[in-house]
């Protein structure tokens, strides 16, 4: 419930919440701490995601490619480079099967409505690592994917 609230407001807004939802008393530092934590730990799995994706894809048969000529050797490294680096933005086909859009103006719109939205709230202060973690968090949430989060944290 923690996380819930802090994904979606100020902390202190969430221990209000917790109380109003659940008659729960607590302060706003365990809202925080909490959704930080679950939300470091979706980050974390996305990653693992990511790098097994980057694997398996374009940047090994780049990094494959052998060359006698140094211009193209340097060449096809830059291009490998890019590919790894981009890897999780660059996913169009399964972007457009969930008939998501992929052109920028789309992008941050949702960007500014998903993310300022939360972390860009009068008087508020991140760190880098808690910025992202409820960035995480707040992502996973609004897309419907907290409860997979939670079935497979239990199977664990």
């Amino acid at each position: 419930m923690d996380a819930i609230v802090g994904q979606q407001g100020p902390f202190d807004r969430g221990r209000q919440q917790m109380k109003v939802l659940a008659g729960l008393e607590v302060t706003a530092k365990p809202v925080e701490r909490t959704a930080e934590a679950v939300g470091g730990d979706i980050a974390a799995g996305e990653q693992r995601e990511i790098r097994k994706a980057v694997q398996r894809k374009l940047v090994f048969s780049l990094r494959s490619t052998e060359s006698t000529h140094p211009e193209v050797r340097e060449k096809i490294r830059t291009e490998a480079d890019y590919f790894e680096r981009n890897a999780e933005r660059m996913r169009y086909p399964a972007f457009r099967r969930q008939h998501l859009f992929i052109g920028s103006g789309v992008i941050e719109a949702g960007c500014k409505t998903v993310i300022g939205c939360r972390l860009k709230q009068s008087g508020m202060f991140w760190t880098v690592r808690g910025a992202n973690a409820i960035i995480a968090l707040r992502c996973c949430h609004l897309n419907g994917r907290f409860e997979t989060y939670w079935e497979g944290r239990r199977a664990a």
